[in-house]
């Protein structure tokens, strides 16, 4: 569930996760972490290429404030990866990784964290208010050596653009 590949100038890198809550019983229990097989397996990975890497990953790594977000404010621990942290120093430790891209929270968002932009964007079929409009949402990302662009489409739009330091 977990892999990587080069296209172009870039390694991209697919992450998966373990659930650490029985979700099965209680809808709102959907904590996850990356196992630590796959730590090992990424810090390798990481090590291996001397290309520039895009993470792609469902729960988010970044800390962020799920103040009015519908689906997380009151459970905010459920909104990202139970062991962020520790992935993303190793995310920076690499010096390699320009961009990570998750969804889960069901919103549009960019922050950074020491130097790397961590992007979240909406779902496809949910709705980020709540409403009853599906999102409808696809993202295009533009990437080249100097910039990302991530442009949001659907119902609930938004684009960010990072330039590479």
């Amino acid at each position: 569930m977990y892999y990587s590949f080069d296209r172009g100038e870039y390694h991209f890198i697919a992450l998966s996760f373990e659930m650490t809550e029985d979700h099965t019983h209680d809808l709102a229990a959907i904590s996850a972490q990356i196992p630590k097989t796959q730590i090992e397996w990424l810090k390798e990975d990481l090590s291996k290429t001397n290309k520039f890497c895009i993470i792609f990953v469902h729960y988010g790594l970044a800390d962020d404030d799920m103040k009015g977000n519908f689906w997380f404010e009151k459970d905010s621990h459920h909104a990202m990866m139970g062991n962020r942290k520790e992935v993303r120093k190793i995310l920076e430790d690499s010096g390699k990784v320009k961009a990570v891209i998750s969804a889960h929270q069901h919103w549009n968002r960019m922050k950074i964290h020491n130097g790397i932009p961590y992007f979240t964007v909406t779902s496809m079929i949910e709705n980020t208010h709540n409403d009853g409009i599906a999102s409808g949402a696809n993202t295009i990302i533009e990437l080249d050596s100097e910039k990302i662009n991530v442009n949001v489409r659907g119902n609930d739009p938004a684009i960010f653009e990072y330039k590479f330091q």
